[in-house]
This record gives structure tokens, C-alpha cells and sequence, in this order.
């Protein structure tokens, strides 16, 4: 029969397997926070703008879901100005009403050190669909982080461009320099490329994440390059851009394009041929499981450092959408 002794080496030595398998799955320490009321839970969004339909269904997810909590949120609309966030989180810091953080930078590197101020002042921080800090997904200190756009998702989604591809000459669309979307898809990019040494990147440009200003680029790409035959974008409404200007320069049929974003008219383009194969995203779902994570940790629970959105997508053939399966994927935007 074991003595009290033997009892309480037992004991602790259970509690540093249980403490050894909550960081082994990817869990936050956060079952030590203290438990406090919902009521009192009133977070500073941080977005880095809100003037494409994705960031507009981020934000009916945000209410709706603080709403159903019974919590407050307060949107601080970035406007892509890493500077102009920058001055809003410090507002919000010599503001003290804000009792949480949830953050989509601009900036991620730049807006690094602001994020640690509030975290110093043991502001809870929950970072959503951008990594802070260098980080690919978690940042340590953080509450966690929900995304579907990490390295390992864009490294899937060129593999599948160029291994359809080969011998393809290949024009990219992304978002706007040091957006993490964009640093993300640089680094799975010099990463897949070396194992299609015939693939030809005759374009890789910039842009505000626009319909117009991709539709623009896209032209412009055409005029330079007459035997571009692959042409993609990292989100749907450059995607739609370049169809139309794929469509204007006579090049339908000529040209294949991908898509990442998935809203109604990426799918309804796979479903018509326009559009060779999306990676779809999920906003609602982004936000509302930040918003809903970030309550669970206020109220004293643990929560994963990160929660892969990806896993959300479970349509055959999931995560890509082709014409073969789009009829099995419904759109969130």
C-alpha cells in the first residue's frame, strides 16, 4: 500500500505528464488565468483594414460572436497604415477601458513591439489570421492564434500550381509588402520552387488586395509577358481581376488561374472553368473562433496556441476546390 509519500511523488509526477502533454499538443498556459465575467471582457480589434468583403465578414462574425458571449468589441480599422495601428493601439493602451486585444496587423514586425507593451500590462492577446513578430503562427506570451494562411498552406498551394504546371510560366498577385500573407507565400515560394527547375515566375507583383488594382497589374503583365500561361492571386477579388483581364485580352482558354480566398464568385468561376482550382478561406469561422477562444481563455480555460483553420475544410477533395468538387463547398463571402 502506497504511503503519503509515495502518494504525493505520484501525484506530482502526474501533474508534469498532464503539464508535458498540454504543451505537446500545442496548448497556451492558461489554465492558471483567472476566472473572470464575460461581462467584463471588452477587446480592441485591431484589423488591418475593412474595404474588401473578407475583412466585412471578419467583422459580422466579431459582433455576432461577442454578442453571444455577452462581451463587448471595438473595432480600430488600420486602413493598411501599419502606423496609423500603431497610434490606435497606443490610444488604446492610455485608454485602459479595453480589458483584451485581438489583433490582425498590418505590420507584423513593426506592430511587435506596441503588442508587447499591452502584454506587459497583462492585456490578454489574441492574434488572428496575421503572425505577429516573425512568428509563423504563435507568438510566445500571446494568448494564441487562428489562421488558415500560414507556410505550410501556401507551400500545399504552389506544389499544387506548379505540379500541375511544369514547364509553366507563372505571373503572381499577392497583398501588399510586409503583409504576412505576402512574406508567408515568399517563403513557401523560394522553398517549392527549386523542385520545378522548368517553371518560369515572369511576374510577381504587389497589390491592395483590389479587384481594379489587380485587374490593372494583371493587364500590364499581359502586354509584358504574351507567354504567360499561368497567372494566380492570393485572394478572390485579384483573382477576379485577373479573369477579367484574361477575358480583355482574349486569352480565355489560354491561361490558367488559381485562386486562394474561395468567396461565392472564386467558387462559381471554378465551377464555370474560368477558374482552374481555389484554396478557399473562411472569415466567419477565422473570427469567431478568435473571439470565442480569447472569452474562454478570460474566463480561466486553456486554449490551443493555435488553431489551424484548414482543419475546418472538410469537403472531399479538401483544401482544394476544383471543378470536380465545387458543388460540395459552400462559400462563407
Amino acid at each position: 500500500m502506497p504511503t503519503r509519500k509515495t502518494k504525493t511523488i505520484l501525484a506530482l509526477g502526474l501533474a508534469a505528464v498532464v503539464a508535458l502533454l498540454a504543451v505537446s499538443v500545442g496548448f497556451s498556459a492558461t489554465s492558471a488565468a483567472p476566472k473572470r465575467k464575460l461581462a467584463d471582457l471588452n477587446i480592441a480589434w485591431f484589423l488591418a483594414g475593412t474595404n474588401n468583403t473578407y475583412v466585412q465578414t471578419n467583422a459580422k462574425a466579431a459582433y455576432a460572436t461577442a454578442k453571444s458571449l455577452g462581451a463587448k468589441i471595438h473595432l480600430f480599422d488600420g486602413n493598411w497604415d501599419a502606423t496609423n495601428q500603431v497610434n490606435q493601439m497606443e490610444h488604446a493602451l492610455a485608454d485602459k477601458k479595453y480589458t483584451a486585444w485581438l489583433v490582425e496587423a498590418v505590420d507584423p514586425v513593426q506592430e511587435c513591439a506596441t503588442v508587447k507593451q499591452a502584454l506587459a500590462k497583462n492585456i490578454p492577446v489574441f492574434v488572428t489570421n496575421q503572425g505577429l513578430c516573425g512568428d509563423d503562427t504563435y507568438t510566445k506570451g500571446t494568448v494564441g492564434f487562428v489562421g488558415g494562411q500560414t507556410r505550410a498552406v501556401y507551400t500545399r498551394w504552389l506544389d499544387y500550381i506548379f505540379s500541375h504546371n511544369p514547364n509553366g510560366k507563372v505571373a503572381f498577385l499577392t497583398g501588399p509588402n510586409l503583409n504576412y500573407n505576402t512574406n508567408n507565400f515568399e517563403w513557401a515560394l523560394k522553398k517549392v520552387l527549386p523542385k520545378y527547375p522548368k517553371v518560369k515566375i515572369v511576374a510577381n507583383q504587389r497589390t491592395d488586395y483590389t479587384t481594379n488594382t489587380a485587374f490593372q497589374a494583371a493587364q500590364d503583365i499581359l502586354q509584358a509577358h504574351s507567354d504567360v500561361d499561368v497567372m494566380a492571386a492570393n485572394y478572390s477579388e485579384p483573382t477576379k481581376g485577373v479573369v477579367t483581364a484574361v477575358q480583355a485580352g482574349g486569352k480565355t482558354g489560354k491561361i490558367k488561374v488559381y485562386d486562394m480566398g474561395g468567396n461565392k464568385w472564386a467558387i462559381d468561376a471554378v465551377k464555370k472553368g474560368d477558374v482552374a482550382m481555389s484554396l478557399p478561406l473562411i472569415p466567419y469561422e477565422e473570427i469567431k473562433v478568435s473571439v470565442q477562444l480569447l472569452a474562454k481563455h478570460w474566463t480561466g480555460k486553456a486554449v490551443p496556441r493555435f488553431y489551424d483553420l484548414t482543419t475546418e475544410l472538410k469537403f472531399p477533395g479538401a483544401p482544394f476546390v476544383t471543378k470536380a468538387n465545387a458543388s460540395k463547398f459552400k462559400p462563407e463571402y
